[in-house]
């Protein structure tokens, strides 16, 4: 008798630690899964934004020098035209 209840004990502890182990192991992975998928989107959020910020940049960049551009040639466009009138 004291036998069989080693044995049944030693069956339900086998089984509790394999349920324990099996939990804390899924737990070590979601929580290893989540911290890689919130480093992935991290990272990916960064890349978006870093692009979205270079557009933005060159976009604005592109406006400014047009605007120069177009400044200097309508200041130019005076000047030769004051000069032009002046001469004659």
């Amino acid at each position: 008798m004291n036998n069989s209840k080693k044995v049944i004990s030693t069956y339900n502890t086998g089984n509790v630690n394999k349920v324990i182990n099996k939990y804390n192991t899924d737990n070590v992975n979601k929580a290893i899964n989540k911290y890689k998928t919130d480093n992935v989107n991290k990272a990916i959020n960064t890349y978006s934004m870093n692009n979205v910020n270079k557009a933005i940049n060159t976009y604005s960049m592109n406006n400014v020098s047009k605007t120069i551009g177009e400044y200097n040639i309508n200041n130019a466009s005076k000047v030769i035209y004051k000069y032009n009138e002046e001469e004659k």
